[in-house]
C-alpha cells in the first residue's frame, strides 16, 4: 500500500473499522466488527469489509480517471461513435458528423436517424471543448427534453457522471464544465444565452421565423456553429428560405428515405399509397411541397404547432 491512500484498519473503543482512502482524496468508512467478537468472526468480517472497500476503491478510481482524462479522445468522431456506442453511420450521417462547417442544413426524411446524429454531434462538441455551451432548440419543450435524454443515454454508456443545473431538467453538465442545454422554441428563452459554441435547431421547419432570428446573436462572441435539421414543412419559413438561397457559406445535405438502406422499399410503397403523393414527397422525399406565400397566416401555423393541438380549424 502506497502512503496516503489504500485501506486502513482502525481499532476504536466501540469496534474495529476499515477506512478506505482513494487516490483522489475521497474516503469511505466501513464497519468491521465489535471488539467482543470471536477471532474467527473477526477474520470473516474483515474479509467481507475488505472486499467491499476494494470494490469501492476500484469504482472510485474509474470515476476519477473519467473526470481527469483529457476530453475529446479519440480525435476521430466516427471512431468514437463506433467504439463507444456501436454506431456505424452511413455515408450521409458520417458527412454530418464529420462536417466542420460553421453553417449547415440537413434536409432529411422521417426515421433517417436525425436525432441520434444530432445528439452525437452535440456531445462530441461538448467533449472536445472545455466549458463549451451547446444549445438545442426544438419546437416544444417535450422535444428538447427528449433530445437531452438521448445525450444522457450516451453519457451513461461512457460512464461519465452527469451534473444537472438546478431548476432545469433539460440541461446536462459534463465534468469538463461543458453544458448541453435543450430549449423550446420560445423567443424570450433564447435571448438568455450567449457565447454559444454550437446551436442545433431540430425540426427547424416547425420553428417560427422570429425564434430563429432571435437565436442568431447568441453565436456572435465565439463565432459558433449553426446547424438546421428538419424534414420539410412546406415552401415557407426560414428553413425553406435558407435552403433555397444557401450559398457557399452553408453546407447543404439532403437525405431521402429512398436513399436510406435502413428503410425497406415495401414500407415506402405502403406509405405512398396511405399518404398520397404530396405528403409522401414531403415526409420521405424531402421536397418543399406547397406554394410560396400560401393562405395560412403565421399565427395559425403557430397555433397548429403548439403541444396538444392536433387539428386546426380556419
Amino acid at each position: 500500500m502506497e502512503s496516503g491512500f489504500g485501506v486502513f484498519r482502525i481499532r476504536g473503543p466501540s469496534g474495529v473499522w476499515l477506512l478506505a482512502v482513494s487516490r483522489s482524496g475521497r474516503w469511505r468508512l466501513f464497519v468491521q466488527m465489535s471488539l467482543h467478537s470471536s477471532l474467527d468472526l473477526e477474520h470473516q468480517a474483515w474479509g467481507r469489509c475488505k472486499n467491499r472497500s476494494d470494490r469501492w476503491l476500484r469504482k472510485d478510481s474509474q470515476v476519477a480517471a473519467t473526470e481527469a482524462a483529457p476530453v475529446g479522445a479519440p480525435r476521430d468522431i466516427l471512431q468514437w461513435a463506433q467504439e463507444q456506442f456501436g454506431f456505424a453511420p452511413d455515408a450521409l450521417q458520417a458527412r454530418v458528423l464529420e462536417s466542420t462547417a460553421r453553417r449547415g442544413i440537413l434536409k432529411c426524411s422521417r426515421q433517417w436517424g436525425k436525432s441520434t446524429v444530432a445528439a452525437l454531434k452535440a456531445l462530441w462538441t461538448a467533449l472536445q471543448t472545455e466549458k463549451a455551451t451547446v444549445l438545442v432548440m426544438s419546437p416544444s419543450g417535450r422535444q428538447s427534453k427528449e433530445f437531452v435524454g438521448k445525450v444522457e443515454e450516451f453519457l451513461k454508456a461512457m460512464g461519465i457522471k452527469i451534473k444537472r443545473n438546478r431548476g432545469n431538467d433539460m440541461s446536462v453538465e459534463l465534468p469538463n464544465g461543458s453544458r448541453i442545454v435543450g430549449i423550446p422554441g420560445v423567443e424570450a428563452t433564447m435571448r438568455g444565452y450567449s457565447a454559444v459554441d454550437l446551436l442545433i435547431i431540430d425540426e427547424a421547419a416547425r420553428v417560427l421565423d422570429r425564434q430563429y432570428y432571435a437565436a442568431g446573436p447568441c453565436l456572435a462572441v465565439k463565432n459558433g456553429a449553426l446547424w438546421l435539421l428538419s424534414t420539410p414543412f412546406g415552401a415557407r419559413g426560414f428553413f425553406w428560405k435558407e435552403w433555397e438561397r444557401a450559398d457557399g457559406e452553408w453546407e447543404k445535405i439532403s437525405a431521402t428515405a429512398e436513399e436510406c438502406a435502413r428503410i425497406a422499399p415495401e414500407f415506402l410503397e405502403r406509405e405512398k399509397r396511405r399518404m398520397g403523393e404530396e405528403w409522401y414527397r414531403q415526409e420521405y422525399l424531402c421536397e418543399f411541397v406547397g406554394v410560396e406565400g400560401g393562405s395560412f397566416r403565421e399565427e395559425w401555423i403557430e397555433a397548429a404547432m403548439r403541444e396538444g393541438i392536433h387539428e386546426l380549424v380556419c
